[in-house]
Protein backbone atom coordinates (compact mmCIF):
# COMPACT_ATOMS: atom_id res chain seq x y z
CA UNK A 1 0.00 0.00 0.00
CA UNK A 2 2.66 2.69 0.45
CA UNK A 3 3.85 2.16 -3.29
CA UNK A 4 0.34 3.83 -4.72
CA UNK A 5 1.49 7.54 -2.81
CA UNK A 6 5.05 6.94 -4.18
CA UNK A 7 4.20 6.50 -7.44
CA UNK A 8 1.89 9.55 -7.28
CA UNK A 9 4.24 11.54 -6.00
CA UNK A 10 7.03 10.75 -8.56
CA UNK A 11 4.21 11.18 -11.46
CA UNK A 12 3.22 14.65 -9.72
CA UNK A 13 6.78 15.67 -9.40
CA UNK A 14 7.43 14.66 -13.03
CA UNK A 15 4.18 16.76 -14.01
CA UNK A 16 5.57 19.45 -12.24
CA UNK A 17 9.53 19.76 -13.99
CA UNK A 18 7.57 18.98 -17.23
CA UNK A 19 5.72 22.26 -16.62
CA UNK A 20 8.42 24.19 -15.09
CA UNK A 21 10.74 23.16 -18.17
CA UNK A 22 8.04 24.65 -20.72
CA UNK A 23 7.19 27.37 -19.34
CA UNK A 24 11.11 28.03 -18.97
CA UNK A 25 11.65 27.84 -22.85
CA UNK A 26 8.35 29.33 -24.19
CA UNK A 27 9.92 32.44 -21.78
CA UNK A 28 13.15 32.25 -22.41
CA UNK A 29 12.33 32.18 -26.31
CA UNK A 30 9.89 35.31 -25.98
CA UNK A 31 12.67 37.11 -24.39
CA UNK A 32 15.22 36.28 -27.10
CA UNK A 33 13.02 37.57 -29.63
CA UNK A 34 12.40 40.27 -27.92
CA UNK A 35 16.08 40.99 -27.59
CA UNK A 36 16.45 40.37 -31.50
CA UNK A 37 13.71 42.96 -32.43
CA UNK A 38 15.50 45.45 -30.23
CA UNK A 39 18.59 45.00 -31.67
CA UNK A 40 17.25 45.38 -35.41
CA UNK A 41 16.29 48.92 -34.35
CA UNK A 42 19.68 49.79 -33.59
CA UNK A 43 21.12 48.80 -37.07
CA UNK A 44 23.57 51.76 -38.05
CA UNK A 45 22.27 53.51 -41.17
CA UNK A 46 25.41 52.60 -43.08
CA UNK A 47 23.66 49.13 -43.52
CA UNK A 48 20.52 50.69 -44.46
CA UNK A 49 19.82 49.77 -48.20
CA UNK A 50 17.96 51.78 -50.68
CA UNK A 51 16.28 48.74 -52.36
CA UNK A 52 14.47 51.04 -55.45
CA UNK A 53 18.04 51.36 -56.19
CA UNK A 54 18.85 47.80 -56.45
CA UNK A 55 15.93 47.44 -58.09
CA UNK A 56 16.39 49.81 -60.80
CA UNK A 57 20.09 47.35 -61.18
CA UNK A 58 18.17 44.70 -62.04
CA UNK A 59 18.34 43.75 -65.44
CA UNK A 60 15.47 41.09 -66.07
CA UNK A 61 15.68 40.19 -69.66
CA UNK A 62 19.44 39.04 -68.71
CA UNK A 63 18.10 37.10 -65.73
CA UNK A 64 15.19 35.16 -67.60
CA UNK A 65 17.77 34.65 -70.84
CA UNK A 66 20.64 32.86 -68.33
CA UNK A 67 19.49 29.60 -68.95
CA UNK A 68 17.26 28.92 -71.57
CA UNK A 69 16.12 25.58 -73.00
CA UNK A 70 16.41 24.65 -76.44
CA UNK A 71 14.28 22.54 -78.63
CA UNK A 72 14.37 18.69 -77.93
CA UNK A 73 16.36 19.42 -74.50
CA UNK A 74 14.76 17.73 -71.61
CA UNK A 75 14.27 20.94 -68.56
CA UNK A 76 13.64 18.43 -66.27
CA UNK A 77 16.73 16.14 -66.89
CA UNK A 78 18.65 18.42 -64.18
CA UNK A 79 16.25 16.99 -61.60
CA UNK A 80 16.00 13.48 -62.78
CA UNK A 81 17.56 11.87 -59.61
CA UNK A 82 15.36 14.10 -57.67
CA UNK A 83 11.92 12.92 -59.20
CA UNK A 84 12.87 9.18 -59.10
CA UNK A 85 13.93 9.29 -55.86
CA UNK A 86 10.20 11.36 -54.76
CA UNK A 87 8.43 8.49 -56.88
CA UNK A 88 10.14 5.58 -54.52
CA UNK A 89 8.89 7.19 -51.71
CA UNK A 90 5.23 5.88 -50.90
CA UNK A 91 2.47 7.86 -49.79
Amino acid sequence: MMRRPTRRLALSLLGLLWLAALLLFFFGARRKLEAAAGAEERTPEGLDVDWDDLWDQFEERRYLSARRWKGGEDPYRLHAFNQRESERIPE
